[in-house]
């Protein structure tokens, strides 16, 4: 009988190791996620004007200039490896909304139409319907509220922030 449970046990094993490699992968952008990903960290974004649920709001008389900023930041991970712990410099992808003097930064990664913020509670992840150099629409359900947000290339003098 002791047999026969370890045998289960191992055959379990084995049936669970190729799901917890799939689960650690990181995940990697295909060629058009990529270009949309370029694009949006050419230049910061500067709202032109919000509608929500299908009123138009203009926001920047009333909070100022919205500007999204899409860039890169190098940040030390740990890897650990046995015994032994490494640090090693990773490329991450982050997000900073500045809205009228309050920042929010979130790392982000674009996954088919999609702006998605990784390991936030209560700020939901962004659909993008219209992405040209020029233009940049998306929408965002937020507690109940139908948000879509159109950016447009920010102007010189709005921009705080040096990448």
């Amino acid at each position: 009988m002791p047999l026969r449970s370890l045998f289960i046990a191992c055959f379990l094993a084995l049936l669970v190791l190729p799901l917890q490699a799939q689960k650690n992968k990181k995940y990697k952008p295909s060629k058009e996620e990529k270009q949309t990903m370029k694009t949006l960290k050419s230049h910061p974004w500067q709202t032109e004007y919000l509608e929500l649920n299908g009123q138009y709001i203009d926001c920047n008389a009333q909070a100022g200039p919205i500007v999204m900023y899409f860039y890169d930041l190098k940040e030390k991970v740990q890897v650990k490896r046995g015994k032994k712990t490494k640090y090693k410099k990773q490329k991450v992808d982050k997000w900073k909304m500045d809205i009228g003097g309050r920042d929010r930064i979130f790392d982000f990664q674009v996954r088919k139409d999609s702006i998605q913020f990784l390991q936030v509670k209560g700020w939901n992840d962004m659909r993008i319907i219209k992405l040209e150099d020029g233009k940049l629409v998306v929408d965002q359900l937020h507690e109940g509220n139908l948000r879509r947000w159109y950016f447009v290339p920010a102007e010189e003098e709005n921009i705080f922030m040096d990448n």
